[in-house]
């Protein structure tokens, strides 16, 4: 409950149920759910076992639709409920907070989960995929919602793999997960000047992806080596008098 109004929900329905305001925290119409909204804000339970880190990017893939059919009775109404709040997440391209949490995932036949912490993470956290045909959906820390309104230069290119490869020459291509949390990361402005990216004909928002030591160079193609930038500094970055210093400068602010 402590932990839900810190994350900027309205608790006050708490105490309405036969423990009374002093016992409103034991609730079960609220403190067994996992997930709580309260109009456009949600907030999730997560099990930080289930965090993966890649490349610096903190996610965590799950599937709604068969967690629902694992689940009977009240568990499978909490999944449900689950399920919706992540696709209303994804489509209405709301923030989502998050509880992780800490405990016994696997206590045995007949006996319950049992949670031995719990926190609330400060950084905002967004579902940047949702499969409506099979329930599967990615929940990303620190990833602004609505990561598909994003676009930059490559948008649309056949780049499935990061490699080097034989293409009337040798060219390299980008791994679109890196391009895509860069842009999120971002979120709609220059990482060099701030300025806000140009709205593209289908009402999404451009900014061009640059890898700050390049590909050429035996730069990573990983998150922390790629800035989002407007067009007439990702120009700068790779013709300008001061590149070199332009450089370390988008280091730093790629690995913040």
């Amino acid at each position: 409950m402590d932990l839900a109004a810190q994350a900027g929900l309205d608790v006050s329905d708490w105490g309405n149920y036969k423990g009374g305001p002093e016992d409103a925290a034991r609730n079960p119409s609220y403190c067994y759910e996992w997930v709580l909204r309260d109009g456009d804000r949600i907030l999730l339970n997560l099990w930080h076992e289930n965090l993966k880190e890649q490349d610096g990017v903190i996610s965590t893939h799950l599937n709604a639709r068969t967690r629902i059919q694992q689940e009977t009775g009240i568990r499978a109404a909490r999944a449900e409920r689950l399920g919706k709040a992540v696709q209303a997440a994804y489509e209405g391209a709301l923030p989502v907070r998050v509880v992780l949490l800490d405990g016994n995932t696997r206590p045995g036949a007949g006996k319950a989960v049992k949670v031995r912490a719990r926190q609330l993470d400060p950084e905002p956290w967004a579902v940047t995929d949702f499969e409506a045909a099979t329930g599967k959906y990615t929940l990303t820390r620190s990833a602004a919602p609505g990561l598909r309104s994003f676009v930059d230069q490559f948008t649309g290119a056949d780049a499935a793999r990061a490699e080097y490869r034989d293409s009337q020459g040798h060219v390299f291509a980008r791994q679109p997960k890196v391009r895509a949390a860069a842009l999120a990361r971002a979120a709609g402005t220059c990482e060099w000047c701030r300025a806000p990216g140009f709205r593209t004909a289908d009402g999404r928002v451009y900014l061009e992806t640059h890898h700050i030591v390049p590909l050429s160079e035996a730069g990573l193609d990983v998150v922390t080596n790629v800035a989002a930038l407007c067009a007439n500094h990702h120009r700068e970055a790779h013709h300008g008098a001061g590149r070199v210093a332009m450089r370390e400068k988008l280091l730093a602010i790629a690995r913040t």
